[in-house]
């Protein structure tokens, strides 16, 4: 009962205090009481903010979208014109995305859930993984599954229905006109077409053949001792291949060959179609790429350099430092150098536009974005290692939020944080603002002539409007101040 009470009180002081505030004369804020409570409109954009218990809950306003926190438990943004919204529940552990008519949601790592709309019937997916799938697709197909006990799937990995009763005891696969049933999989296996031109058959390790009429045939002999493969390939001729895995392997068509010795340890590739070749010694540590449109030399993981037509790579001590270098045609360029997780620089060309964006970060300590419109944004101390993460910002930046600048080229508005926002500026054409939370504030807005100062979240404030004057204790008692044009003296009015 006592608690109740002290809370009650608590509840009803604060909204006595923001109640009062409400009333006072528009300043921005509109209400102070930070990190208790804060509450801002900006009177030209519309835009409007709300901070309750910082950094716990959020709510943003503009034009555009909206978003709501509650740090870092839930978050939640909206777009209504795009019809979008993505709602996080412990990210990035859950999150659901509405974006039009499509649906998803993925709770990390066993269960996900689609859902399409477009279509003149509603496809669904969903996914326990690993042990329960179910789909509907075009009203007809149903895709179900609970593994390893039954499943059906229609159209997935490359075959057009996948049946399984106890798997691996028995499966069924069926792709274009051929049937294939697998008995204690890969253990046994039969295929058959049925127009009967292709057939095959397995006892695995022992012994395997498929074939196909004027088509292809392949096997093996005590795999992986001897495999075969003979194919007449469309477009493209006559390809054959055959090995003793992994001490030899041969392949050989008009557009490619190949050779491999105790693979991985050798391996050499002409490929004739894209003018190259290829040697890996042992793959994929040791490679050597020549050709008209590729170079690339790598030994890792000390050195990668591979160069293309429109790009370039380096990495020395993979994955730890790279260089990258990107165009897209004439348009586009992009510069990145990387030493993982400590370092980071991207700048990107927009060649027609004349724009510019680049990023510089030293991780945890610094960061500095300067965006197409060169404005500009400063983070000391970014725990994120990565970039362009805007569900990180929303849910966990603001807990290790250490200072911040940004200039807005658009509104033409500089911002300034510190310590979370116990120091916080403002200044634009229109106004200026300066905080030392909760001690003092001081706001003019250039454009209406208004200065305001404040002490204590407004315990004492002081405000000047033109020739008005006046000041409010408590924020209750009001006492105005006239500075008479004739004798300036001040009087204070009853």
């Amino acid at each position: 009962m006592v608690q109740k009470c002290v809370l009650l009180s608590m509840i009803s002081t604060t909204l006595f205090f923001a109640l009062s505030y409400i009333h006072a004369e528009d300043y921005d804020p509109d209400i102070n009481f930070w990190p208790i409570f804060y509450y801002n409109k900006d009177t030209d954009t519309g835009e409007k903010e709300i901070e309750a218990f910082y950094p716990v809950v959020g709510w943003h306003k503009d034009k555009d979208a909206r978003v709501f926190c509650f740090r870092p438990v839930y978050s939640v943004k909206k777009i209504p014109k795009e019809k979008y919204k993505k709602s996080e529940f412990l990210w990035p552990l859950n999150y659901t995305v509405h974006a039009g008519n499509r649906t998803y949601t993925k709770s990390f790592p066993f269960y996900s859930y689609t859902k399409d709309t477009s279509g003149e019937t509603p496809e669904k997916e969903r996914t326990f993984f690993p042990v329960f799938f179910s789909r509907t697709q075009n009203g007809k197909d149903k895709d179900f599954a609970i593994f390893p006990l039954y499943g059906t799937f229609h159209h997935r990995f490359n075959r057009d229905k996948i049946q399984f009763i106890l798997w691996p005891i028995y499966t069924e696969v069926i792709k274009g006109d051929r049937h294939s049933w697998n008995i204690i999989w890969p253990i046994f296996n039969y295929s058959q077409s049925t127009k009967g031109d292709e057939y095959g058959y397995k006892v695995w390790p022992f012994y395997g053949k498929h074939e196909k009429e004027r088509s292809f045939e392949k096997g093996f002999i005590m795999w992986p001792l001897y495999t075969y493969v003979n194919a007449e390939i469309e477009n493209v001729g006559r390809y054959e291949g055959w090995g003793t895995i992994p001490f030899y392997i041969s392949e050989k068509s008009p557009v490619s060959d190949s050779q491999s010795i105790l693979w991985p340890l050798f391996n050499h590739v002409d490929d004739k179609q894209r003018g190259l070749e290829r040697w890996d010694y042992p793959f994929p540590i040791a490679t050597r790429i020549k050709g008209k449109e590729r170079n690339k030399n790598t030994f890792l993981p000390f050195w990668n350099i591979d160069r293309k037509r429109n790009s370039e790579t380096v990495s020395f001590a993979y994955p730890l430092f790279w260089l990258l270098h990107y165009e897209t045609g004439d348009s586009r360029k992009t510069d990145t150098v990387r030493f993982l997780p400590f370092y980071w620089k991207r700048d990107e060309y927009l060649i027609h536009e004349e724009k510019y964006t680049g990023l510089r970060q030293i991780w945890p300590f610094y960061k500095r974005e300067k965006e197409p419109d060169h404005s500009t944004n400063f983070e000391v101390f970014s725990l994120y290692p990565f970039l362009d993460d805007e569900s990180w910002e929303r849910n966990w930046k603001s807990f290790f939020h250490m200072y911040e600048r940004r200039n807005d080229k658009t509104s033409g508005r500089k911002t300034t944080r510190l310590l979370w926002r116990l120091y916080h500026t403002e200044n634009s054409e229109r106004l200026s603002y300066l905080e030392m939370a909760p001690f003092f504030s001081l706001y003019k807005n250039k454009n209406n002539n208004i200065t305001c100062f404040s002490l204590f979240c407004n315990i004492f404030q002081y405000k000047k409007k033109e020739t008005d004057r006046y000041i409010k204790l408590l924020y209750l008692v009001k006492i105005p101040l006239t500075l008479t044009a004739k004798n300036e003296k001040v009087t204070i009015e009853q």
